[in-house]
């Protein structure tokens, strides 16, 4: 009588894992995760760029739109910018402070807290309007001059209709 003393410790139709089949399964996974944790605050950077200038972009267009209604010379409504006819030579830009609730004033602070944009608005020749809407607002200290330097900035030159 033979015993084949092999077959014993074998298990026909086994399933399952080993621990080093496990340990690299585990590893594979981490290595992903820690890949898409790594791309995680680019996700959150690029996400508040986009809405700040998505904000920024709406703002230009009520200015645009504000001034569109007033025509060669006064006062607009919602901004109360003076509209003017620099037909010699560029005028000053006309500054205002935009607050996270909408709201805008001449002065950095308000009732709502700091302002989070400023927009600057030059009427230029030839009937021309350049709008620059900066962020953050704070950081700005002049009010007489172009800002530069800030986290980011959207800018629109157009030709208003005579």
């Amino acid at each position: 009588m033979s015993v084949n003393v092999g077959s014993r410790h074998r298990r026909i139709g086994s399933r399952g894992f080993n621990l080093v089949e496990l340990a690299l399964s585990l590893g594979i996974c981490s290595f992903c995760i820690i890949g898409i944790m790594g791309l995680l605050p680019i996700g959150l950077n690029t996400n508040r760029d986009t809405v700040a200038q998505t904000e920024a972009a709406g703002i230009v267009r009520a200015a645009v739109a504000d001034i569109q209604t007033v025509g060669s010379s006064g006062i607009t409504g919602r901004f109360k910018l003076k509209v003017t006819s620099a037909s010699s030579s560029d005028a000053a830009p006309q500054t205002l402070y935009v607050f996270p609730n909408g709201s805008y004033s001449t002065s950095l602070t308000g009732a709502s807290g700091a302002a989070q944009y400023r927009l600057d608005v030059a009427f230029l020749k030839s009937s021309a309007v350049r709008i620059l809407v900066t962020w953050p607002a704070p950081g700005i200290k002049t009010v007489d001059q172009w800002p530069s330097g800030q986290a980011g900035s959207y800018e629109v030159v157009t030709v208003l209709n005579p």
